[in-house]
């Protein structure tokens, strides 16, 4: 089954040759920035923030919050061609909270994470 994210128009913004980049470059606050400044196509992408809704006792416990984060990420293997961002856990038991920003494809959320658990 195809993506339906694979159907949109084109974008001049190569994600993979951009990761490649950033991964790689020491300065990723300055030249790293820059060069993702200067290369984004803003119709082509969107930005979300995140912000998980906790669940009863949730977050209160370091290691258990972290396997939830890391599961969650798991969950998302797939995702990472149409997306570029960086999601944390912040903050110290038992008040943790996980939060972050990703540049995705298209300009809607996307289904895959609206059905993401």
């Amino acid at each position: 089954m195809i993506n339906p994210l694979e159907a949109l128009p084109p974008t001049p913004f190569d994600l993979f040759m951009f990761k490649t980049y950033f991964v790689n470059v020491k300065d990723k606050k300055g030249e790293g920035f820059d060069q993702y400044l200067s290369q984004v196509d803003r119709e082509g992408y969107t930005f979300w923030y995140l912000h998980y809704d906790k669940v009863g006792t949730e977050g209160q416990i370091e290691y258990k919050f972290e396997n939830l984060l890391e599961g969650f990420i798991q969950r998302l293997e797939g995702f990472r061609k149409y997306s570029f961002g960086k999601i944390c856990m912040l903050g110290a038991e038992p008040s943790l909270e996980i939060k972050g920003v990703l540049m995705v494809r298209g300009q809607v959320i996307p289904q895959e994470l609206i059905d993401h658990p």
